[in-house]
């Protein structure tokens, strides 16, 4: 994975880079991207109105349990912590707190949260788009969000959770277009 020059930490862990302050102020960065974004995004490619709300108090929490979260997957994958991943914030980000909407949500039959789920992918596929210039198809973002839903559902046989959610968007905006042609 590249760092750029905003993004780069290098530290041994995710707790002192809290600790400085810097990675906080990065992924509050980053989260504050997505809410940008999703206040100017109020429609979907079809004209339709995109319901999303995010309640306040799970911000916060969402982002301690992301950290801390950040922190064990470092250590499971004996990595160290050189900077802050666009999408691994987002991906993680949109995970928990849709997470934590269905669980509210599922008693009542609101589907807000899948909404979460369809604007993250929709900005990291948004972000790969501009900067590849490429276009993924429309039925690959339906998949994409199906399995993230179905995981939260509970489905994982189905699913694709917060890990696979966020290395599926990394392989894409790490990808290089080969010209095959050229190596024959």
């Amino acid at each position: 994975m590249s760092c750029n020059i905003e993004t780069r930490i290098e530290s041994e862990s995710i707790r002192d880079a809290i600790i400085s302050g810097k990675a906080r102020e990065l992924i509050e960065e980053m989260i504050k991207e997505f809410y940008l974004m999703l206040d100017r995004k109020k429609k979907d490619k079809n004209g339709k109105s995109i319901d999303i709300y995010i309640p306040h108090e799970y911000e916060d929490e969402c982002i301690d349990e992301m950290i801390k979260f950040y922190e064990e997957f470092l250590e499971t994958n004996n990595q160290r912590l050189l900077c802050i991943d666009f999408y691994k914030i987002i991906s993680w980000y949109a995970f928990l707190i849709s997470e934590k909407m269905y669980k509210i949500q599922k008693s009542n039959g609101s589907k807000n949260w899948i909404s979460i789920i369809k604007y993250a992918v929709w900005i990291m596929l948004y972000r790969i788009e501009r900067t590849k210039n490429i276009t993924i198809p429309e039925e690959y973002q339906a998949q994409i969000i199906a399995m993230v839903v179905r995981e939260i559902q509970g489905t994982s046989n189905f699913g694709i959770g917060k890990n696979g959610f966020y290395m599926l968007m990394l392989m894409l905006a790490e990808a290089e277009y080969i010209d095959v042609k050229a190596d024959n």
